[in-house]
């Protein structure tokens, strides 16, 4: 039924590999040219596999043709994205008038105390989020991705036992950013990802990254996780939620509305930092993506403690009557990523 959504070259499958879940999307095109999901699936990452930095990498090595092979996925393009638990993000700040070869050369000698693993073993990338001031001199806002050169060595070898032909290998910031700009809509969004062990969040102009921060609390801190709320709306604003305040309600314990309380927090110092670097770009909404998106309770507590409205994305459905999968959204977003766009 989707064989007249796809071009003569199958589309790309985009895949998420995160700390307990790995997702997968590939997007084909309706006959009126517009985007839809045609193939999903998700690979639940064994608890036991969870604990090491190689246990995701392995279910998927695992997992990945009999995934394929069961859920209609067409074709063996793939754009992979760089797993964010290993990708250690920061920020430095450098003269404007560096050429782009010199800001390589910065990039890599201002971060060499700063990585959790020696720079010898990463592969550094960088990227220009704007000018800035400081005192009375303009310089580079500057986004640093970095990750050790044998996780990606490990996606490679993956990709290739299993016979992917790999298009690319692009960082989740860069690959949402892309997605979410292609509305053309200038507006600056923050996107947030619960996952399992930290959170992400990417604050994104149209389809220009501004800011980047991984934040070490995840659902694993929070205690159980609530049951998902996928059905009813979505209240941007909910009733009985206060600015600046994250309350309890039956379903929580202690240990997940502390947990709550804390990433609201530095989700909120992150945004006022990027409100003092960039003050024209003032965020208007939060943006839930990943599985956390389905926790409606949740989302809208981080949102009414930083006074923002907030969604679950909605990038791409299965047809325009189906609701979209924003839990799919990095797989999405990868799989719409610009081939030649890649890390």
């Amino acid at each position: 039924m989707f064989g007249s959504w796809f071009n003569s070259k199958n589309p790309t499958i985009g895949i998420d590999v995160g700390r307990s879940a790995i997702k997968l999307a590939q997007i084909g095109l309706a006959d009126d040219q517009t985007p839809r999901l045609v193939a999903s699936a998700t690979i639940e990452v064994p608890a036991a596999q969870r604990t090491t930095a190689a246990g995701p990498l392995e279910a998927l090595a695992q997992s990945i043709d009999v995934t394929l092979e069961q859920n209609g996925f067409r074709g063996r393009r793939v754009i992979l994205g760089l797993p964010a638990t290993y990708v250690h993000i920061d920020r430095v700040r450098l003269a404007s008038t560096l050429a782009e070869d010199e800001i390589n050369k910065s990039v890599a000698f201002e971060c060499a105390d700063r990585l959790p693993f020696p720079p010898s073993r990463a592969k550094l990338r960088h990227h220009v989020a704007g000018q800035v001031y400081e005192n009375d001199e303009q310089r580079h806002e500057v986004i640093v991705m970095a990750v050790r050169q044998d996780v990606t060595e490990r996606l490679l070898s993956i990709a290739s036992k299993a016979k992917l032909e790999i298009v690319g290998l692009r960082p989740e910031p860069m690959a949402l950013a892309e997605a979410f700009g292609r509305d053309k809509n200038d507006r600056c969004r923050a996107i947030v990802d619960i996952g399992h062990g930290a959170t992400r969040l990417y604050v994104a102009r149209g389809a220009r990254i501004e800011f980047a921060r991984s934040i070490g609390i995840g659902w694993q801190h929070m205690g159980p996780r609530p049951a998902a709320e996928e059905k009813g709306e979505w209240d941007a604003t909910p009733a009985g939620l206060s600015a600046g305040v994250v309350t309890a309600d039956a379903r929580a314990t202690t240990t997940n509305i502390d947990a709550i309380r804390r990433l609201a927090r530095d989700l909120s110092l992150s945004l006022h930092y990027h409100a003092e670097t960039f003050p024209a770009s003032p965020v208007g909404e939060l943006v839930f993506v990943g599985g956390a998106s389905l926790h409606r309770r949740t989302c809208q507590q981080i949102a009414a403690a930083l006074g923002l409205q907030s969604r679950p994305a909605d990038l791409v459905a299965l047809s325009p009557d189906a609701p979209a999968k924003p839990e799919l959204a990095v797989a999405i977003s990868l799989s719409l990523s610009t081939p030649d766009g890649g890390c």
